[in-house]
């Protein structure tokens, strides 16, 4: 059985009870900003080799590339939909489905020493090997390492990652990446958000 079936299986298990919740709050000015967008996609051409995509798997370490740079977990659910027109090339097994972004890391920057990707990555094993029934078991976290441990045993799981050889680049656009996307993993860099409530309240039973 792949941990994808098994935490369908145990999904299935608890379809009847309340389910968990993965709390995503999109800054909406951040995604609005397009001139600044462009900026970071050119930087990123400019000092990153083009993104790798992997299944985030327990051994999938001595495959990553043995150098500084950036990764993301992100996160697939199995629902897509069928796409008009050909889509065989790169994209042909992505397109269509809605990937979420979980945690974005950065490898070897200018102020943590000379970690590389590959060494990064052993780092969340531990994670990836977290018992994805305490999603419906266990009370949430609050420190980071379990917060991570809970949430990186969701499947199917993918490692993003990207070479930068210019240690110092490479926390700039760490930061810049995170107030971008706001992954829910992440406590640092996040950026300030304001939380309204949608509509104007009003009692059940009018007087």
């Amino acid at each position: 059985m792949t941990d994808t079936d098994r935490l369908s299986r145990i999904a299935l298990r608890y379809r009847e009870e309340d389910s968990p919740a993965l709390l995503i709050e999109a800054g909406i000015t951040r995604m609005l900003d397009t001139p600044t967008h462009q900026v970071l996609q050119q930087d990123l051409e400019d000092m990153a080799t083009p993104w790798q995509i992997f299944p985030a798997t327990d051994q999938l370490a001595s495959n990553l590339p043995d150098s500084p740079g950036l990764y993301m977990f992100v996160w697939r659910p199995g629902f897509r939909l069928r796409l008009h027109g050909d889509h065989s090339g790169p994209l042909a097994d992505t397109s269509g489905s809605f990937p979420l972004i979980l945690y974005i890391g950065q490898a070897g920057g200018a102020s943590r020493g000379t970690n590389t990707l590959r060494n990064r990555y052993k780092n969340y094993r531990k994670h990836l090997r977290g018992d994805p029934e305490e999603l419906w078991t266990q009370s949430e976290p609050r420190r980071r390492a379990e917060r991570l441990t809970r949430y990186l045993s969701l499947g199917p799981l993918e490692f993003w990652c990207a070479v930068v050889e210019d240690r110092s680049r490479i926390e700039g656009l760490e930061k810049r990446l995170i107030r971008l996307f706001n992954p829910p993993l992440n406590d640092q860099n996040r950026p300030r958000l304001r939380v309204t409530q949608l509509g104007d309240s009003h009692p059940a039973w009018p007087s």
